[in-house]
């Protein structure tokens, strides 16, 4: 087995952890490892900081790769912050509100056809629209414990690979949602232009952001209901309005 060194530096560890075992993951390049350390690595500490129960220790990890590559390796951490990126449960639950709408709207036209379109078509607009406010927002998410490990953030994707993947994202779901129908595709557009470069820079600004954001917030609902239709429908509107309005309580 090859040996490697993936990491040197500092831990803080907890007293009541030098007398058991830590898993640790480490990244180094995309290489993503789990490792495990033996309590007898942590047997020499002789200086606790006793009032806080903590040591700092400087440490250095030597790590023997076993029954992986690193090309897997690193294909998997590229599929895991791609996730990351486009936030694929949240996209998800976007796309169910969507795809709900045309579920009761479509009654006797329901398509398959239609429903698959909507459903990657969706997804892929909704996919670009986070994408890119990790993008754009990589700075601030820095400063942040819950986003600072964010791909882009992090520094484990190129703001450049972030723009990519949203542009692609973009230009296929417009392009699956064109298919659907065309006001389709342009509602998508609209929503990840206004996600993207109106409510993502307005949020640190103003509170305006909020019923400004809950639009792209609700476009899927309208998305949906223009697919079963196949127009703006007193029905589409008011499940629209019924979206918009929903969200502000849960802001």
């Amino acid at each position: 087995h090859t040996a490697q060194i993936l990491w040197s530096g500092q831990l803080r560890l907890k007293r009541s952890m030098a007398t058991g075992q830590i898993n640790c993951r480490l990244f180094s390049d995309g290489h993503m490892t789990t490792v495990r350390t033996e309590r007898s690595l942590f047997s020499s500490i002789s200086r606790w900081q006793k009032a806080r129960r903590i040591a700092v220790i400087d440490i250095t990890l030597t790590i023997c790769k076993l029954n992986t590559t690193k090309t897997t390796a690193l294909n998997y951490a590229l599929w895991a912050d791609l996730g990351l990126l486009v936030k694929f449960k949240l996209s998800l639950m976007v796309v169910v509100s969507s795809l709900m709408t045309y579920w009761v709207l479509a009654q006797g036209t329901f398509s398959w056809t239609d429903f698959a379109l909507l459903t990657f078509g969706g997804l892929s607009v909704t996919f670009a629209a986070n994408a890119l406010n990790q993008a754009i927002e990589r700075d601030y998410d820095k400063l942040m414990k819950r986003t600072a490990m964010r791909p882009v953030a992090a520094g484990r994707m190129s703001f450049s690979t972030a723009i990519l993947f949203a542009g692609l994202f973009c230009l296929l779901g417009t392009s699956l949602l064109a298919l659907l129908h065309p006001a389709a595709a342009l509602l998508g557009m609209v929503s990840f232009v206004m996600y993207g470069f109106v409510y993502t820079p307005l949020n640190r600004h103003s509170p305006i952001a909020i019923p400004v954001g809950a639009i792209p917030g609700a476009l899927p609902v309208l998305i949906g209901g223009v697919a079963a239709t196949g127009g703006f429908t007193p029905a589409v509107v008011c499940l629209f309005a019924l979206q918009y309005l929903w969200q502000f309580p849960h802001f």
